[in-house]
């Protein structure tokens, strides 16, 4: 019986086995496969979609793959061209290990189930991560990251690492996605799972889901830059009170300090984001500070 899901397979690395990567995953029993990539006149696409017709490639422009267009951006295309309600994100460089059984009765009110991920050599991956904030709440830290469930409960989680997971599609389109004008995946990750949670979301692992990467991992960059402001203003900056959030005002000078830009464009760019949380002030169920202390407190972990 095939799984009744799509599944978006995102192209990365491995050019030369880009054919075997897309058939490994056509021939799976899966009702519904994306595979997203950059234009490759060598290679044999029509020959594959006649092959397996549950298969769709979605092709970008290279310079639009590999240049403008964010991996969240990637995802937010594809996840409006998938014919399921529920829409499982892998990398064509990961083995993806799921079953009609591991997606059945899957709880509706869950954003995203989060996968077990496994390195080449099948160690455990530390991808579950709990969020702890600093005492002025101007970043963000994480406890040390969990690659296995030690209990075998499901934990909840603040993200879904390298985007991987089984998303519900409706509450992730009316989540408005990833923010596409981020481009440093470590902050584009982050600030979609930190916003998605602040609007009473949820990441939920899922012990029957594992993923396993086929080549080494690369590292990812977390170093704050011009990205990182506009996570910090979109969730750590916000206050939530009554029954609505707010940017504060005050917040536009460490904003304005942090950033490389001159006073006026800092000035436009904040007075954007400030109208970006009015528009979706209702939408927050509580801010940063508010939200880690309920995680630590229902022992969500």
């Amino acid at each position: 019986m095939d799984v009744n899901i799509s599944v978006i397979q995102l192209i990365r690395g491995r050019k030369y086995q880009r054919v075997e990567d897309i058939r490994r995953l056509a021939a799976k029993k899966i009702a519904d496969t994306i595979v997203v990539m950059p234009r490759d006149a060598s290679l044999p696409l029509d020959d594959l979609t006649s092959e397996f017709p549950h298969l769709r490639i979605i092709l970008f422009p290279r310079e639009m793959y590999y240049g403008t267009a964010s991996v969240g951006s990637l995802i937010n295309i594809s996840m409006g061209e998938a014919k399921r309600d529920l829409v499982c994100v892998i990398w064509n460089d990961m083995e993806l290990h799921l079953s009609a059984a591991a997606v059945s009765g899957l709880d509706p009110s869950v954003l995203c189930f989060l996968p077990l991920l496994k390195d080449s050599k099948g160690n455990p991956v530390p991808s579950l991560f709990v969020p702890a904030g600093s005492p002025s709440m101007k970043s963000i830290t994480f406890r040390e990251p969990l690659g296995i469930l030690p209990d075998g409960r499901e934990h909840e989680s603040l993200l879904a690492a390298d985007y991987c997971g089984v998303y519900n599609r409706q509450r992730f389109i009316r989540s408005g996605g990833y923010d596409e004008e981020l481009t440093n995946q470590h902050w584009q990750k982050l600030e979609f799972g930190f916003r998605s949670r602040l609007w009473g979301e949820r990441f939920v692992s899922l012990n029957s889901l594992r993923f396993q990467y086929l080549e080494a991992i690369s590292p990812e960059e977390s170093t704050p830059d011009e990205d990182y402001l506009r996570f910090y203003v979109k969730t750590l900056a916000v206050r939530y009170t009554g029954d609505r959030a707010e940017l504060p005002v005050g917040k536009f000078w460490q904003f304005y300090r942090a950033g490389r830009i001159n006073f006026f464009q800092a000035l436009d760019q904040f007075r954007r984001l400030r109208r970006w949380v009015r528009q979706h002030r209702y939408n927050y169920r509580w801010d940063a500070r508010q939200m880690i202390e309920l995680w630590g407190e229902n022992h969500v972990f």
